[in-house]
């Protein structure tokens, strides 16, 4: 077996890689987004699946970028609403996917232009817009939730079998550094916005 397979060849082999818990787990968080029954009904059987699958953890791809480091320095004056919607639109780097139908959802919730583009341009749109239109602190407080039930998606889902606690881990600790980074933000570009 390769190192790495797509989803569908996966789900399609007798037994199903090890690869898949180091981030099917995080897929099925972004997929419970949507708020669709078709989408929770394949997020319920990508968790069974999950849940039976048994071996040694194998490291995973970006475990190398450590989640306890800081993120931005949002200290320095040079960091700007552009630098955190790049890392946002990292889901290696924050922990957390946020889909075009996430970002389109946000940008209704807060009345921001929803833009188009790729998922980067709505994003980036969502976020400019919430600075533009006194929704910023709402966006990224939206955001910073969005990752927190991650989180505890991630532990409550797969906390129970070792294999995936441990797989999950770095997706936590990713999401947590994220959560952090956003609540800074928001104070800190909040308050630039308003002075």
């Amino acid at each position: 077996m390769g190192a790495e397979w797509p989803l569908a060849a996966s789900l399609r082999q007798e037994e199903p890689p090890l690869s898949l818990v180091r981030w099917v787990p995080a897929f099925c968080c972004s997929v419970r987004d949507l708020e669709r029954p078709l989408g929770d009904a394949v997020a319920d059987g990508l968790d069974e699946l999950l849940l039976g699958i048994e071996g040694p953890i194998v490291a995973a791809p970006g475990d190398d970028t450590s989640p306890s480091a800081a993120p931005l320095n949002l200290e320095d004056s040079e960091t700007d609403l552009g630098q955190l919607v790049d890392w946002l639109s990292t889901p290696c780097r924050c922990g957390l996917f946020l889909s075009t139908a996430v970002i389109e959802r946000l940008a209704r919730e807060f009345g921001v232009p929803r833009g188009f583009g790729n998922r980067r341009r709505l994003l980036r749109a969502l976020i400019e817009g919430g600075s533009r239109y006194d929704g910023l602190e709402g966006v990224l407080k939206s955001i910073t939730e969005l990752a927190g039930r991650h989180r505890s998606l991630l532990g409550t889902t797969y906390g129970s079998s070792p294999l995936l606690e441990q797989a999950t881990r770095s997706w936590r600790d990713r999401l947590s550094a994220s959560q952090e980074l956003l609540r800074e933000a928001a104070e800190l570009f909040v308050s630039r916005d308003r002075n």
